[in-house]
């Protein structure tokens, strides 16, 4: 399993901004905040296996 997504993912200022609005929002559901995060950290380039060492997860996860 490759390490990158074969997608590149870019995102408007206001789809980081309302993805940053709920990674931060802690009466969210905890998948919802983690998918904000791993969308956030992949925007950035971030490797698969470097998103789930920094979220403590499996890289499994990362890459659904």
């Amino acid at each position: 399993m490759p390490g990158t997504s074969p997608f590149s993912i870019r995102l408007s200022a206001s789809e980081a901004a309302e993805l940053r609005r709920r990674a931060t929002k802690y009466t969210s559901l905890y998948f919802q905040v983690q998918r904000a995060k791993i969308i956030l950290m992949a925007a950035d380039g971030l490797e698969n296996s470097e998103i789930a060492a920094r979220l403590n997860t499996r890289r499994d996860v990362v890459s659904e």
